[in-house]
């Protein structure tokens, strides 16, 4: 049987970079579509936020699983 330990250390490298990258981004959606939006309002801003994390997840659940690396 083959040695498969490299490409677990990879897909655990990608993990985290991937972890790193929404650890940055989250905090900072907030202000960041009340500036894009031109609204002032947090409860908007959380708002957008909320749909845009939905719209994202909804995504991944239906179509993550019909791209499949050929075996």
């Amino acid at each position: 049987m083959p040695e498969k330990k490299p490409a677990v250390v990879l897909i655990l490298i990608t993990l985290f970079i991937d972890s790193m990258g929404f650890g940055v981004i989250i905090p900072v959606i907030p202000e960041l579509l009340k500036e894009l939006s031109g609204d002032n309002s947090n409860a908007h801003a959380a708002l957008l936020g909320g749909l845009l994390l939905t719209a994202y997840a909804t995504m991944q659940f239906f179509f993550g699983p019909r791209f499949r690396w050929p075996e």
